[in-house]
Formats: structure tokens, C-alpha cells, sequence
């Protein structure tokens, strides 16, 4: 099938475009930008807690369809602060990375789609313009900076990493000084928003039909975190190796995610530092201990502080916000 020429031109003039914007920093100058921003980074992996026997290269998936009511909420909060809901679920897997690895700061990868660059139709050309982009936040405890001003301060990061998205990991691990086959990172996010159209309604704006039928779309990285939001649904899902975590452990993980994404917004002014994250099941974890301590009957409407002897409040070192809803470091 042969593309005429004016068509063929109209999608290569951008790709023109796109190389001259690619050029517009020299490689040292992003090679620079890179080790200055990761140059307090330490190498983050994912920790290995399955202690299944499956082979290294066996993969699963586990997805969680995120309420519509929380969705609503993710939306408001990015409507009403300007920032994006790639840059709230980036925070809340730097937050969850940071109470798995137990790391004080974290970098992981993220997927840039290389199509926001300002090219007339870049959206329409075909051609790869996808990169892989570093995440480095600040997870301390001893941070000072609200919520909302972490969730604020990342999403500027991936604005100004825009600038400098087209440079090799390879050339990054090098500036690095890493040692051979000492990887950043073994986990890595990826967002995908769509308009929620009908596949078969777009379809009828060409005279190509594509049709989906099976997809596979494998990684080299331990844990991969994706996001998939369309205007009134998100569903979150991590694709991980089974000798890393098993699939229970998987969904828990899905489910602190979700609490580390309703901690941000709930409290947007508190510290980071003073917010505890746990997931739903950890929570019905803590309450069945309980009843080891002599409880059996339990208020789910009262806070963790209520439930808890004080013994086990000190050990777990638990905050309390507004009196109704505790945030924990996960079991």
C-alpha cells in the first residue's frame, strides 16, 4: 500500500522537527544535568520478600479497578493544585518503594511517551519516541515538606527532566561511576491516559482498521508499576517476577499504593515525614492481633490509637490525623 505524497511529507516533517529539538542540548550537557540531580542517589531496588521457588524469569500481573468515588477524588485534587495524576501515583510509588526497601530516598524509572515535545503533529508520527526517565525523591522521615508540597516538587522534577529526557541509561550509569551490572533501579512506572473512546469510533476516522487480539509487552525490570486512567476510570497493576514477590504479596502491595495515594490527599498539609501509610489489609492485620491482647469487641469506627495498647502504639509509632484515620509504616 503506498502513502501519498503529500501524506508521507505531513508525517515526516515532524520527525525533522523532533530531531532538531533532540539536538537542541548537547549529550554532555544532559550527561551533566543527570549527575548533578542523582549525584546524593544510591542504587533502590525493589526488595525480594517472595520466598516462592518459581524460576527468575516467571512474571505475573495483579490489577486493582480503582473506585470511581476515589477516582473522582484523585481528580478533584489534581484539578484543584494543577498537578497531574502521573505525578500523585509517581509519589505514592516513591513512598511505597521507600516503606518496602526501607530507604531514605529512592529512584526508580519512569516511561515518557517523548511526545510532548512542542512539534507540530508529533502525535500522529510514527516513529519511536519513547525513553526511560529517573525518579530521585527525598523519603526521610526528617523531611519537612508537606504533602502537598512532595507530590508539588515531583511533578516540577518531571517537568524540568523534559528538558534532558534523551539520554541513555547507559551513559547515566556511567557518570554515575556505578560498578558493572549494578543496576539504579529494578522498578519502574508507567502512566497511559486516554480520552475513553470507543476503539471502533476511532476507527472510523481511517481507512486502516486496527484491532486488538493478545498483547505482550514484557520488562527487564523487576517490578513494573502502570497506571491506565481514561475520563472516569483508573485501574492500577504491577507486572513483577514471581521470585520477587508472590501474588498475594503483589495485591498488598496494589493496596498500599492505594493508601499512600489517600494519604497525600487527605493530608495535604501535614509533614511527610509525620504520615504513616499501611494497606486496608494491613490494617485487618493489626486488628486481628487485637484480640491476642485480650480485645474482642472492636470499634472499626475508632482510630488505631484507640485499639491499640499502648505498647503497641510506641512500637509502631503512630500518628493520628484529625483524630479519625492512622496512617502506618506497613507489616
Amino acid at each position: 500500500m503506498g502513502i501519498p505524497g503529500n501524506q508521507f511529507e505531513k508525517h515526516l516533517r515532524p520527525f525533522r522537527m523532533y530531531s532538531d529539538r533532540y539536538y537542541c542540548h548537547s549529550k554532555a550537557d544532559k550527561i551533566q544535568y543527570w549527575k548533578n540531580k542523582l549525584a546524593a542517589a544510591d542504587p533502590t531496588s525493589f526488595p525480594a520478600i517472595s520466598n516462592t521457588t518459581q524460576v527468575k524469569e516467571s512474571t505475573s500481573i495483579s490489577q486493582l479497578d480503582v473506585d470511581p468515588n476515589f477516582a473522582k477524588k484523585i481528580q478533584a485534587y489534581c484539578e484543584q493544585h494543577s498537578i497531574t495524576a502521573a505525578s500523585l501515583f509517581q509519589s505514592a510509588w516513591a513512598l511505597t518503594l521507600g516503606a518496602y526497601s526501607g530507604a531514605t530516598s529512592v529512584c526508580f524509572g519512569y516511561l515518557v511517551s517523548g511526545r510532548d515535545l512542542p512539534v507540530p503533529n508529533i502525535s500522529e508520527t510514527v516513529g519511536a519516541f519513547a525513553n526511560m526517565m529517573i525518579c530521585y525523591a527525598d523519603v526521610s522521615r526528617s523531611t519537612k515538606q508537606s504533602c502537598l508540597e512532595f507530590v508539588a516538587n515531583l511533578h516540577t522534577q518531571v517537568i524540568q527532566d523534559l528538558d534532558f529526557q534523551h539520554c541513555s541509561l547507559a551513559d547515566i550509569h556511567h557518570a554515575l561511576d556505578l560498578p558493572a551490572g549494578k543496576a539504579l533501579f529494578n522498578s519502574i512506572m508507567s502512566f497511559q491516559k486516554s480520552s475513553g473512546e470507543d476503539s471502533s469510533e476511532s476507527n472510523t476516522r481511517s481507512d486502516i482498521r486496527i484491532e486488538s487480539i493478545i498483547g505482550e509487552d514484557p520488562t527487564e525490570y523487576d517490578v513494573a508499576f502502570d497506571i491506565a486512567q481514561s475520563e472516569k476510570h483508573i485501574n492500577i497493576s504491577l507486572e513483577y517476577r514471581l521470585s520477587v514477590l508472590s501474588d498475594a504479596q503483589a495485591a498488598r502491595v496494589l493496596s498500599f499504593v492505594q493508601g499512600a495515594v489517600d494519604a497525600l490527599i487527605m493530608a495535604e498539609k501535614v509533614p511527610l515525614g509525620d504520615v504513616y501509610i499501611t494497606s486496608t489489609e494491613d490494617l485487618h492485620d493489626i486488628w486481628r492481633s487485637i484480640t491476642r491482647f485480650g480485645t474482642t469487641h472492636i470499634d472499626l469506627t475508632a482510630s488505631t490509637a484507640q485499639l491499640l495498647p499502648t505498647s503497641v502504639l510506641e512500637s509502631l509509632d503512630t500518628m493520628i490525623l484529625d483524630g479519625e484515620r492512622s496512617f502506618l509504616r506497613p507489616l
